[in-house]
């Protein structure tokens, strides 16, 4: 019998619209408000819009029960006891004395655990978890994998884990940026943005896809020079390693080094020496501004028994180095791409023997030679 327009708020998240008599008009009320029940259904999610908001809350929940946070778009659920918050995969109330665990599989997405992909903060210690968490599962030689989405992921260090991908949207989409020019892998003087620890353990089947890896500078002819003491993966005592579609830009060591984790003359700095480095293979791989501060000079190294390597479509351009340096590695395949604008297509080491090099394209070739 009102004629006046009734007031409609927009819906929130994890509310109803209902029925304000008082104010005669809608207004957005929690789901516990008007059905209790709901809180003890463990079948139906309560949605929060933020970690923030959920934190707050003062609703008790059951052990078990799904919470969804809108701004991770993922679901938790309630773990008996409090947990210990890390505001990644586990996150303790502040209001009330609960915490939620995140729902995990195989594949874990970088923007759940809050990683953004904003250019802004240091993701180091979240991808670091990430990949942990992932190296503890009883995955098998299937692994997990590590779902970036799009933005730019900014991070000092990472850790090469035996059966972890990274996967990216595309070369475009997805870029990993260290920002450490400084820090060097134990007893080396190379610095890696992904290493492997000298730990004495073998890594099998780690990978990365469908991404860019550089480093954190705009300009990278100006980030090579910076990061002169950087290389992109140091695959050093890794085994079946896979590069599917990447692209390496502004890392003055090089885009990846592949050999045994040896010490001395011809090795790296690693104290153990019993890991080759080989049966790793690579696709469509861009390489830019890499290599320029090596001791091979070269883009992609193949150092002491990297061997029985095999690389398809390896795109090198606008590089002070080489494009491969086969110091002393056996029984490796490059094969289809090109060299254009570097100081050759290949240098071989006097113990480097077996090796192929098939259907290469070289164009504007700077230095003494192609091979």
């Amino acid at each position: 019998q009102d004629p006046k327009p009734l007031s409609l708020p927009s819906p929130a998240a994890g509310k109803l619209l209902v029925w304000n008599a008082t104010e005669t008009g809608m207004r957005n009320a929690d789901i516990a408000e008007v059905d209790p029940s709901i809180i003890d259904v463990n079948s139906i999610p309560y949605i929060f819009d933020t970690v923030a908001s959920f934190k707050a809350s003062l609703t008790e929940f059951p052990d078990g029960k799904t919470i969804h946070l809108n701004d991770r778009d993922a679901d938790f659920t309630k773990i008996t006891g409090t947990g210990t918050g890390n505001d990644k995969n586990i996150i303790a109330s502040t209001g009330v004395n609960q915490s939620i665990n995140l729902i995990t599989s195989a594949t874990l997405f970088a923007e759940q655990w809050g990683c953004l992909g904003d250019d802004s903060l240091d993701y180091t210690t979240i991808l670091e978890a990430m990949s942990l968490y992932l190296s503890l599962l009883p995955l098998g030689e299937a692994g997990g994998i590590i779902q970036y989405g799009q933005g730019i992921f900014i991070y000092s260090r990472l850790t090469i884990r035996s059966n972890v991908t990274h996967q990216g949207l595309g070369l475009a989409a997805t870029a990993l940026l260290t920002n450490d020019s400084t820090t060097l892998d134990s007893n080396s003087t190379i610095g890696s943005s992904f290493f492997k620890p000298d730990d004495g353990n073998r890594v099998f089947r780690a990978a990365w896809k469908d991404m860019y890896i550089g480093s954190a500078l705009s300009g990278v002819g100006a980030s090579e020079d910076t990061f002169q003491n950087v290389c992109g993966i140091m695959n050093a005592g890794c085994e079946r390693s896979t590069f599917e579609n990447l692209q390496f830009g502004g890392l003055g060591q090089g885009s990846i080094i592949l050999a045994r984790c040896e010490a001395g003359a011809e090795g790296l700095g690693f104290n153990s020496t019993t890991q080759d480095g080989n049966y790793n293979t690579g696709t469509n791989i861009h390489i830019s501004a890499c290599g320029k501060y090596n001791t091979g000079n070269g883009s992609l190294w193949f150092k002491y028994k990297a061997n029985s390597n095999k690389f398809y479509g390896i795109y090198t351009k606008g590089i002070t180095a080489k494009s491969f340096v086969i110091t002393h590695g056996n029984d490796n395949l490059i094969s289809g791409g090109t060299s254009e604008t570097s100081l050759g297509v290949a240098i071989f080491g006097a113990s480097a023997s077996g090796n192929t090099i098939e259907s290469v394209r070289a164009e504007g070739i700077t230095g003494d030679g192609y091979l």
